[in-house]
């Protein structure tokens, strides 16, 4: 919800809020959805977008929704200290930066995981490592050499 504040020198405006039928006129203030204000949309200012839209479907924890007014949002990376879009967005292109930012942070899980595993499973297949193998070229054919002095 934001709080909306009619512009001067607009001509009365009706609204259907909580049931009821209210006549706003140049100056009056009304706090609802912007969706409320319907076609009179253009004649309201949005002085108040309300607190950090924090919803639970976020799926990423470090992002947040940073309303700014007029159902323009930004997407605000915690860890980083900035915002992730450019330009003001929408709700819904909003909430879809920050499932694009979950798939590909889910994607990058996966993968680690997957290398993690791969090398647990190289280290096993090797025994132990503790042995002269990787140091001496015994594992891939090639002979060890010593340092050789300059004299």
């Amino acid at each position: 919800m934001a709080l909306f504040r009619m512009k001067s020198g607009v001509g009365a405006h009706s609204m259907r809020l909580d049931g009821k039928v209210h006549v706003l006129r140049p100056g009056d203030e009304v706090e609802c959805d912007e969706s409320a204000l319907r076609g009179g949309r253009d004649k309201f200012v949005c002085i108040d977008s309300g607190p950090v839209v924090d919803a639970p479907e976020l799926p990423v924890s470090h992002l947040r929704l940073v309303g700014r007014g007029g159902g323009w949002y930004d997407v605000y990376n915690e860890r980083s200290g900035g915002n992730l879009n450019d330009a003001p967005l929408r709700r819904s292109d909003a909430f879809a930066l920050v499932n694009d930012v979950a798939r590909k942070e889910a994607e990058q899980q996966e993968e680690d995981a997957r290398r993690l595993a791969e090398e647990q499973e190289r280290e096993q297949a090797h025994g132990d490592g503790k042995g002269d193998e990787s140091t001496t070229g015994e594992a891939t054919g090639e002979e060890a050499t010593a340092p050789v002095d300059g004299t």
